[in-house]
């Protein structure tokens, strides 16, 4: 005797016609996901530029910052190796700019004895050692970091849901 196999009747699918199967794709597959994380990443980054960037200085020739020292018109100075920053005590003109933050090249053959000047008129100095700023790749890591770690997690749910 045969046996015939028992058919299960089916039950009713929520599933709509023509709809893939497995369900919908997960939302981070679709455009508008990459679209909103592309924005996000500018966003971070323009945001990042503005709060971290000092004040914008103005360039001025060696000469014009040994002049602003001899009429005390120099508040403090930080140099790192030949260049050197710092703030003039009231706003000097140069070409198209005006300010009191500056920044100037010591030349090399320089002869003065600039620590001697800056000395005799009180000026506060401030050495740091030559290439001590932060690495470009650091930078890039601290502004991308956060965003990158957030996403990740976002993916990381959504895959384990």
């Amino acid at each position: 005797m045969a046996s015939s196999p028992t058919r299960r009747p089916q039950l009713p699918s929520s599933r709509t016609p023509g709809a893939p199967a497995g369900g919908p794709a997960p939302f981070w597959r679709s455009r508008g996901f990459w679209i909103y994380l592309v924005v996000l990443l500018v966003l971070n980054y323009v945001i990042s530029i503005v709060f971290t960037s000092g004040p914008s200085r103005i360039t001025v020739p060696y000469t014009t910052f040994i002049e602003q020292v001899n009429a005390d018109n120099v508040k403090d100075i930080t140099a790192q190796g030949n260049s050197i920053q710092g703030d003039f005590k009231t706003s000097v003109k140069y070409g198209s700019a005006s300010g009191t933050p500056f920044q100037t090249e010591r030349p090399v053959f320089a002869q003065d004895n600039l620590e001697t000047l800056l000395q005799q008129h009180n000026v506060p100095i401030t050495a740091t050692p030559p290439g001590s700023g932060q690495s470009p790749l650091l930078n890039l890591l601290l502004s991308f970091g956060p965003a990158l770690l957030l996403i990740g997690g976002l993916l990381y749910l959504s895959r384990r849901m």
